[in-house]
């Protein structure tokens, strides 16, 4: 389901939706390219559970939805789903015993990349440049046994261990976030500790939640309209609870601002409104969405 808001300075004055009706089985994942279509839409990637798995790509905006390509060849059902932050390549992995790492072309749904990573995996986010700049050039996994980089390397790409060294432990990391900074990644961990790693490294691990870290969400300065002067990292968990953390200083170290309680179960999701940062928007446990 597309929803479409509606823009008051237009004169519109109410909410739309659109169906793209292409898939016949359940969704399994979603994303949405950083770099708009050339009419000022949205590029789509969206994975089923069918019998033969697939992933569509399709466009999204105030005309009719246009399907564009559809991947194939997956031996189970792609979960986790990410762009490159220029919008030209796919990251996705399926949940086959392997879990099948694969990268496409955006444009031309050509498969560029395939790998079984060997281990379970949790998530999967491109890396990106300072501020956000086009590059697609290295992703990384969170899985049962840490995290693992995978860097261009000629036509491929080649893929190495995180590094804990004696600021953290060994342990699962079951959500990913990509933060601004080259190559700089938040990482949330089984026993609630928050990492931040930079290049293959971490430089900073935070005792954060109770419970797992189950989802993250990154807003960086330049779109911050809360009147904070630094970056700010989301962080939601088992433990029922939302954790804001602003990076600030000359080191950029992570700082908890706010703790929100909901109360009303696990948090599986945090979205944030880019034009008013102090408006979150929670999925949790219960079904229920909390603003």
């Amino acid at each position: 389901v597309q929803y479409r808001f509606p823009n008051e300075e237009a004169g519109e004055d109410a909410a739309s939706q659109k169906l793209f009706l292409s898939h016949k089985d359940m969704l399994t994942a979603l994303a949405v390219s950083p770099v708009p279509t050339a009419a000022g839409g949205s590029f789509v990637a969206s994975a089923d559970c069918s019998s033969d798995p697939k992933v569509m790509l399709w466009t999204a905006g105030k005309g009719a939805s246009q399907l564009k390509s559809i991947l194939q060849g997956f031996k189970a059902p792609v979960f986790a789903l990410d762009f490159s932050p220029d919008g030209s390549k796919l990251l996705s992995v399926s949940k086959d015993a392997g879990f099948t790492v694969s990268v496409h072309d955006a444009a031309s749904g050509l498969r560029l990349f395939n790998a079984c990573a060997n281990e379970t995996v949790f998530g999967a986010k491109w890396c990106r440049s300072p501020r956000g700049s086009a590059s697609g050039g290295s992703f990384a996994l969170a899985t049962a046994k840490g995290i693992v980089f995978y860097a261009e390397s000629g036509l491929s790409y080649e893929a190495r261990k995180g590094v804990a060294g004696s600021k953290a432990k060994a342990e699962a990391l079951v959500s990913l976030q990509a933060m601004a900074g080259a190559e700089t990644m938040a990482a949330g961990g089984q026993s609630g500790a928050l990492y931040k790693y930079e290049g293959r490294n971490v430089s900073e691990c935070v005792a954060a939640h109770k419970a797992p870290v189950t989802v993250l969400a990154f807003l960086e300065a330049a779109l911050n309209t809360a009147g904070a002067d630094g970056d700010r990292l989301f962080s939601g968990s088992m433990d029922a609870t939302v954790k804001i953390w602003d990076r600030r200083g000359m080191r950029r170290s992570l700082q908890c601002t706010h703790t929100i309680q909901p109360n009303l179960g696990a948090v599986f999701d945090v979205a944030f409104d880019p034009r008013d940062a102090n408006r979150l928007a929670l999925g949790l446990e219960s079904g229920q969405v909390a603003l």
